[in-house]
């Protein structure tokens, strides 16, 4: 299977079954933030793709950890349903695992290092494929979305167990594997290589985050930065703020750029060419976008660019988010918010 030719161009359905609002988590909000009318609309823009993020929390039971809520896992079969009956391929992303922790962790995570964790995990994927064996190469898995390893070593281990435990009871599963530090296309050189020929693997692009975050509410470290970045652009003082700031040095020592241009772009997609180049293994990026606080054309002009570069590499990829979510593409009641970047995005 060549990848690209089935997951090119697609969308992110954040915020549905991942990263919702405590308070939203009902039957309303997973009822109505995403329904067949959007897989439609989707599927309308000239999208091939969904990558379908679901945290653990939706597939256990809260108070059994390794049984399952039936419930939740029906609302993902009737997402297969529609994405099959508009003609989109699915990647089933497990946003967040048991124990996992987000952005920089100074030791070990806990996803990693806590066999309970462990276990859980490997038992998600169990499951997962046990009940999705008979599906095609229209689903693919994704193991867990944008890990943090302070070690260095665990993930590479407890992947290539889940690989395994997948293996045992689906050989024809296409799985997806991101490396260390957020999936960065930087560390993808760290991960230890299987010899399973439906192994992916996986990035996520949104550097540099000065532009693509710029003014992010939710992050501190940007938002104290506090500049509008235009694309292209300069990037004043970057270099001042992290020798300010070196606590953030290790989320922001790689964006520590003047000039925000395609030029940038191609400087950190030049790992991605060598490591399909000297690994012969495929890429695919699960993320790319910019924040709602980027001037729109701008956000336009820096998605051609990425879009550009990365289909002349033969690498697919979704964009982040769909709703909402800082960066999406429709809002709250589905409307188109940047007509110019669905074009972009999904051009032929």
């Amino acid at each position: 299977m060549i990848f690209y030719s089935h997951y090119r161009a697609g969308v992110n359905l954040g915020g549905w079954l991942s990263q919702y609002f405590a308070n939203l988590a009902g039957g309303d909000h997973f009822a109505s933030f995403v329904t067949e009318a959007d897989i439609a609309v989707i599927a309308g823009w000239g999208a091939d793709h969904v990558r379908l993020p679901v945290d653990f929390d939706i597939l256990e039971n809260g108070d059994a950890p390794l049984t399952y809520n039936e419930a939740n896992l029906e609302r993902i079969d009737r997402c297969l349903g529609w994405c099959e009956k508009h003609g989109l391929n699915v990647i089933l992303d497990l946003h967040k695992g048991p124990g996992q922790v987000y952005g920089y962790v100074p030791e070990p995570n806990p996803m990693l290092n806590v066999e309970e964790n462990r276990v859980r995990f490997l038992a998600i994927w169990t499951m997962l494929a046990e009940r999705y064996k008979g599906i095609g190469n229209r689903l693919v898995f994704e193991l867990v979305n944008e890990i943090s390893d302070f070690t260095d070593y665990q993930w590479n281990q407890l992947y290539v167990r889940a690989v395994e435990a997948i293996r045992e009871v689906d050989g024809e599963r296409v799985i997806l594997v991101g490396g260390n530090d957020a999936n960065s296309v930087l560390t993808l050189k760290e991960l230890t290589l299987t010899d399973d020929p439906r192994v992916v693997y996986n990035f996520h692009h949104y550097d540099p985050l000065f532009f693509t975050h710029q003014l992010a509410a939710f992050s501190e470290d940007i938002l104290e930065y506090g500049r509008v970045i235009h694309y292209p652009g300069e990037m004043p003082e970057v270099q001042a703020y992290l020798n300010k700031h070196p606590e953030y040095l290790h989320k922001l020592g790689r964006q520590a750029w003047e000039k925000n241009d395609k030029q940038l772009i191609e400087t950190y997609l030049r790992h991605a060419d060598h490591f399909m180049t000297y690994t012969g293994n495929q890429l695919y990026c699960g993320e790319f976008g910019v924040i709602d606080q980027a001037q729109p054309e701008d956000a336009v002009r820096w998605v051609r660019d990425v879009v550009e570069l990365l289909d002349a590499r033969g690498i697919g990829r979704a964009y982040w988010s769909y709703k909402e979510m800082d960066f999406g593409l429709v809002d709250r009641n589905g409307r188109v918010v940047n007509e110019e970047l669905i074009k972009v995005l999904f051009a032929k």
